[in-house]
Formats: C-alpha cells, structure tokens, sequence
C-alpha cells in the first residue's frame, strides 16, 4: 500500500512539474521572457506575496515592458506606452472584456469591470455621463471639502510627530470622496476609520492570496463552475 501511495505521489509531482514546464513553453516558443511557474502553485504565491501591482512592477525590472506568465490562462503583461495605445484605444473593440475570474458574487458581477461584450457597453453608456466635464465640475467642491479634512488630519499628524501608513490613509480619503460623490454620504473615514460603511467598504477590496475563490481560479478553474454553485466568491457576503 506504501508503495502505491508512493508511487502516485512521484506521479502527480512529476505531472505537476510537466505542466509548469509546459506552461512556460507558450510564451517562450512565442519569443516573450516570463518568470517560470513554481509547480503546483504557478504564479499565485508569487502574486499573494507581492500583490498584483507589485508582482507586474518587479517582473517588468526583470523583463522588460513586454513579458508573460502564465495562471489560469497565458497572460501578457504589457507595459510599452504604444502598444498600449494600441490597445486601449485603436484597437480596442478587440480588447473590450477585462480579465474576470467569475467568482466576484452576484452585486460586483455586475460591475463595469466584470461584464463583458455587449452589456458592458451597454451600463458603459449609461454611466458615462456621470463623468462628463461638467458632472466633474460639479464633484470639485465636495471633492474639496475632502481635502480640506486631509490638510487637517496632516497638520495634526505633524504636530504630534506621530507615524502615518500613508497607503490605509489614501485607501481613506479615496472612500470619503466615492461616498460624497456618488453616495451623496459624508463619512469622513479619515477621523473615524470603523464607520460601518468604511469597514465593509474595505472588505471588499482586502483578498487574501489563501481566499477559497482566488485559490479555485488560479489552481482549478475548471472547478468554478461548482464553486458558484456552492456560493463560493472572492468578495464577503
């Protein structure tokens, strides 16, 4: 029975090996440099570790503005400023839908940057005027206000020579100026950081590289499917 046990295991380490070699092949055969996958986990640990951001960042030091990797699917990283134009502009009735690992939940499934081909441009249009030069204009007193507050809670900050996590502080003022804004709600997360509001509002942007929805879309996406049935998703209920 050890030796069963054994032998399946150097099997599906073997297996797994494979198929992360195999995976660099697709962007290696195609001439594009990327960081080899760790095998098992691919790219995600590297990706929980540093965060999306920072993962692109330190990979395109290493490669350059161009470069792939592959997780769920082959993904091209791709940072040169005119193939980006190319991209977002130009070209982009081919680049329409985003990278979406469908397991958000139903209320931010149905966020711009989940939908896809036609409704996507159809609640695009809806919301666009929302953004015009003059909805803007009309946004720039509360966004103000907003900022009168941060010259504030600064000028108090420097007074007491006290420390300031300067991501979770712009993380605040981002959700005071949305809330004002689009929700017509003054919180002022910047004094008060365990309003309800800020808390969850927080939650939903906070994912963990261990999230059972993250892990099923990068390890097993052929699983999602289950996944949404069981009502597993990337954000809290």
């Amino acid at each position: 029975m050890l030796i069963w046990i054994v032998s399946l295991s150097l099997v599906l380490v073997a297996y797994f090996i494979f198929a992360a070699k195999l995976n660099h092949e697709y962007w290696r055969k195609r001439g594009i440099p990327g960081p080899y996958p760790m095998p098992f986990v691919g790219q995600i640990w590297r990706i929980g570790k540093m965060g999306f951001g920072q993962y692109d960042v330190h990979y395109m030091k290493k490669f350059g503005r161009l470069f792939g990797y592959h997780d769920q699917k082959p993904v091209l990283v791709v940072a040169d400023p005119s193939m980006l134009e190319n991209i977002m502009v130009k070209d982009f009735s081919t680049f329409v839908n985003r990278r979406d690992f469908d397991l958000h939940g139903p209320i931010l499934n149905l966020g711009v940057f989940a939908l896809r081909d036609q409704h996507w441009k159809h609640v695009r249009t809806v919301i666009a005027p929302a953004f015009s030069s003059g909805k803007m204009r009309q946004m720039e007193e509360l966004i103000a206000d907003c900022c009168k507050t941060m010259v504030t809670h600064l000028d108090k900050v420097a007074k007491k020579r006290s420390e300031l996590d300067v991501v979770e502080y712009f993380k605040e003022i981002s959700m005071d100026i949305i809330t004002s804004t689009f929700f017509g709600t003054k919180v002022d997360s910047q004094s008060n950081p365990n309003n309800e509001l800020v808390k969850n509002g927080r939650q939903i942007f906070e994912t963990s590289a261990l999230n059972p929805a993250l892990l099923i879309s990068f390890l097993a996406p052929r699983l999602i499917p289950l996944a949404k049935w069981m009502g597993i998703q990337m954000s809290p209920k």
